[in-house]
């Protein structure tokens, strides 16, 4: 059958320092999925950058995949397509202030937007008889560039 390639490159464009940064609970999260025509879920991959922390019994910095300064990153995403069907591939960005664990136990879950979405594309996927992709993906750049207090993202190819 056909395969679906699809890469997201991020970039640390100009924040001069790492991103996320301050609160060691943020993180970005990249999502790529492929829904069936029905809407059912038949591939997810994410990728998460940012720090993990274990915070009890001791507070302890269990991995850090944060961009560094002008640092390029690529997310890869591979699906094989089984036969004629239309598909929907949704690639998303969002940006975490604090997870579902730390809101419920700061008591402010359901008071406080725990993420906020940067960039979201969803492509429609047809396949004909001869399993041929109609709709063409190209791979996509997203450079995500920061200042101290928000961020601008761009898309270019």
């Amino acid at each position: 059958g056909e395969k679906l390639n699809y890469t997201l490159v991020l970039k640390n464009s100009f924040a001069g320092h790492k991103v996320p940064t301050v609160d060691p609970a943020r993180f970005f999260l990249v999502s790529f999925r492929v829904l069936d025509g029905k809407g059912n879920l038949l591939k997810q991959l994410e990728y998460r950058i940012g720090e993990e922390w274990q915070w009890y019994p001791v507070a302890k910095k269990m991995s850090d995949n944060n961009l560094n300064p002008l640092e390029e990153r690529a997310f890869d995403f591979e699906y094989e397509i089984p036969a004629k069907n239309k598909l929907t591939l949704t690639v998303e960005v969002t940006k975490h202030r604090i997870t579902k664990e730390n809101a419920e136990y700061n008591g402010i879950l359901g008071k406080y937007p725990l993420s906020i979405e940067v960039f979201r594309k969803e492509y429609e996927i047809k396949i004909n008889e001869n399993k041929r992709i109609r709709t063409l993906l190209r791979s996509f750049r997203l450079f995500l560039r920061f200042s101290l207090n928000n961020f601008i993202f761009f898309i270019g190819t």
